[in-house]
């Protein structure tokens, strides 16, 4: 099928690392396979199943590779077999496997010397991208990420605590301790001096089991 999967992707070393942006995917009936020269993408979502297959770049090690489903997309890790530089996701489509590689020594301080494979490159230049901001960009949207339920209630419990000063990080430990989970407070003047009661929510008596 046409391509439907909007995606990016950046490198560091010989890791490849694609982002799909796919909403709502649901994670127990979705299957992604890899192999040495294909990344297989079967996304199970309320819309419908997406499958895509990729013809990679560059040869990777299935074992060494990894995938990460979120609710807005989906995170693949890739280990290349070599160190060259992917310029795109998919092998290109007219490869002219005909023209060779060239090969450039690198000389190392130490004396040693290494090779690295260098291609030509097509007759229209691109601007090169700049991956140390692909990967920012990718760190800061998953940071951002909303959570939904008691995780994001976690997250932000998480937040509030983490960005707290000593006295509010302190008012927090201790009316959530003392009230049994049902009351957190930020503030030390209103709970530091007394035991902080249990507040059950609207319509819920608490009660206490006998030992």
């Amino acid at each position: 099928m046409a391509a439907t999967i909007r995606k990016d992707f950046y490198q560091k070393d010989n890791t490849v690392c694609a982002t799909f942006y796919v909403k709502n995917i649901k994670a127990d009936s979705s299957t992604i396979d890899i192999t040495e020269h294909q990344l297989h993408i079967k996304l199970d979502t309320p819309n419908g199943v997406l499958k895509e297959t990729y013809e990679l770049f560059n040869a990777v090690e299935p074992d060494k590779c990894s995938f990460k489903i979120m609710s807005t997309k989906l995170e693949v890790k890739l280990c290349s077999t070599t160190f060259i530089k992917w310029t795109s996701l998919e092998k290109p489509v007219n490869d002219n496997a005909s023209v060779p590689a060239t090969t450039v020594n690198l000389t190392t301080t130490s004396g040693d010397t290494s090779s690295v494979h260098t291609y030509p490159s097509s007759s229209v230049k691109k601007q090169p991208a700049d991956w140390n901001k692909l990967e920012t960009d990718l760190i800061k949207e998953e940071k951002e990420e909303k959570k939904e339920g008691d995780e994001g209630l976690n997250q932000l419990f998480q937040n509030i605590f983490k960005d707290g000063t000593p006295e509010q990080q302190k008012a927090m430990i201790k009316s959530f301790t003392e009230s049994g989970g049902t009351v957190l407070s930020t503030n030390w003047d209103e709970v530091g001096g007394k035991k902080v009661e249990v507040q059950p929510p609207d319509g819920m008596e608490f009660k206490k089991w006998d030992n």
